[in-house]
């Protein structure tokens, strides 16, 4: 009878005030909203709440984030920076080595574990200069030294426009993180990070905390002075593709997982430094969708990956346009002989949307050309001769993109690396630096039809034939090339001399014969 009437009571609590029932079995640490948002997100539905007994869903949003976080820790791992040949000492001298647990490094962070044979995935950012430092991984309690890849490489792959990197450790039969889809997330997801805040996991035992996304395809703050190029924008994540959450990521978050109630990693921590204003760093991760894979995929497998690149300048839509309710971002200029120029785009054009996704300034374009891959051919809907109150009309225009240079203080670091044709590194000409490709020769020949020499091993055949970076090869023997691909397709299988006509540095013609 007790029980009974125990039931009826809570019963009337319930039918007159719902929310104070609510707020009398949670925990003070949890409101309602985030309850019924976790209920939401793990798929709890409304007639299962009321079938079950009124604490069942604090017990189920519980066991959902311990669950996640149980699934997902054994794939996150501890990493410090340290100097090389650097000497840590205790306070009564005693030298301690620095894959000790006792050891505490001034450099630390995370990674997630990517490959069951020891592939280690974490933010570039977070290495510093691979030529100066070693690292530490910890996992399961147990240190582990990153595999030498070259003299001065410690690192199978990193990418400075994406700020992602690969570690090698040697160890095995290691737990893969389960991904999960970031373009799935919506404001109010709840999302747990798994890091290494201040140092502290080397003992195997990552931290967590939680929280809701609060933001999508946010920006990374200015980054700082040695790091900066003249924008200011030296990764992808400068024009806005960021996952901002509230869950707490103190330093030494960078390069942990952000995963969802299913324990799917759904982002890579970047704890990246604070703005000048702000007296925190900012809470964000690096999405995991479609460019993370491709990038990810060729990191793995030690190669460098390359960006797509289109060829224009532009400029955001005045205050009037803005009023009416036009978006996009204007031409001003387009460089003569690139993609945009071969896919007839003019200046004042408006370009609308890249591949149906809607460009509402001048970031949202180059954010969406640089994640694809060279070569790539997206549709533009370009708004053409869009003067006054009246929009131009709309025309579709498919470019096929050449491969973006990355102007980054960051060296781009790869363990597979192409093999030089008799001494010469042929690469896009919009891939070369920027003082290379606009030499003068670059306005003399359509640049359709011409690979860059990107470097010359010195005293290779080449060298010695006087070939030099910078300089544009047009055709190998009658055969024209433009891309890199096509050059090495074309010398493929030659044992003999080959004639290349090539373009110098002073815009003149000339066939050199290049020998074995």
């Amino acid at each position: 009878m007790r029980d009974t009437a125990a039931n009826g009571t809570r019963q009337a609590i319930w039918a007159r005030q719902p929310e104070a029932a609510w707020a009398a079995i949670l925990k003070p640490a949890l409101s309602v909203t985030l309850v019924l948002m976790a209920l939401s997100a793990i798929g709890v539905t409304t007639a299962f709440a009321q079938e079950s007994p009124v604490d069942d869903p604090v017990a189920v949003v519980q066991k959902a984030v311990t669950d996640a976080i149980a699934k997902a820790e054994s794939s996150v791992v501890a990493i410090a920076r340290v100097r090389k040949r650097e000497k840590k000492f205790d306070p009564t001298g005693v030298s301690i080595d620095p894959s000790s647990t006792d050891f505490i490094p001034q450099h630390f962070g995370a990674g997630v574990v990517v490959d069951p044979q020891g592939l280690i995935l974490t933010t570039y950012h977070l290495l510093g200069d691979p030529e100066k430092f070693d690292y530490i991984v910890w996992l399961n309690r147990a240190p582990y030294e990153v595999t030498r890849i070259a003299a001065v490489q410690q690192v199978n792959a990193a990418d400075p426009w994406t700020d992602l990197a690969i570690l090698k450790i040697e160890a095995a039969n290691l737990t893969p993180i389960s991904f999960g889809d970031a373009d799935a997330l919506k404001k109010g997801t709840f999302v747990v990070a798994l890091g290494n805040p201040h140092g502290i996991a080397r003992d195997g035992k990552l931290s967590a905390s939680w929280g809701i996304v609060s933001n999508l395809e946010r920006k990374a703050p200015t980054s700082p002075p040695e790091f900066r190029t003249s924008e200011g924008k030296e990764t992808l994540h400068h024009f806005g593709t960021l996952i901002q959450t509230d869950a707490k990521l103190p330093p030494g978050s960078s390069g942990g997982a952000l995963i969802n109630l299913q324990g799917e990693m759904v982002g890579l921590i970047t704890s990246l430094p604070p703005r000048s204003e702000e007296p925190t760093a900012g809470g964000f991760a690096i999405p995991v969708d479609d460019l993370f894979h491709r990038v990810l995929g060729e990191l793995k497998e030690g190669r460098s990956p390359a960006f797509g690149f289109l060829g224009v300048s532009t400029r955001e839509l005045d205050a009037n346009e803005r009023r009416r309710g036009e978006f996009g971002a204007r031409v001003d200029r387009v460089v003569e002989n690139t993609p945009a120029a071969r896919g007839g785009l003019r200046p004042m054009d408006v370009i609308t949307h890249v591949e149906g996704k809607p460009v509402y300034t001048r970031d949202d374009l180059f954010r969406e050309l640089s994640k694809l891959p060279p070569d790539a051919e997206p549709e533009l809907a370009i708004q053409r001769d869009a003067f006054g109150a009246q929009r131009g009309r709309e025309i579709f225009r498919v470019v096929t993109l050449s491969k973006k240079h990355i102007d980054s203080a960051r060296p781009s670091f790869a363990r597979q690396q192409p093999t030089p044709w008799r001494g010469l590194r042929i690469e896009y000409v919009t891939a070369l630096p920027p003082g290379q490709f606009f030499q003068p020769q670059a306005s003399i020949i359509n640049r359709a039809d011409a690979v860059g020499v990107l470097d010359v091993v010195r005293d290779s055949p080449a060298w010695k034939a006087g070939f030099r970076p910078g300089e544009l090869i047009t055709h190998v023997g009658k055969t024209a090339v433009a891309t890199p691909r096509q050059f090495a397709e074309a010398v493929a299988d030659r044992g003999d001399a080959v004639s290349l006509k090539v373009l110098d540095s002073n815009g003149e013609a000339q066939v050199r014969v290049l020998s074995p």
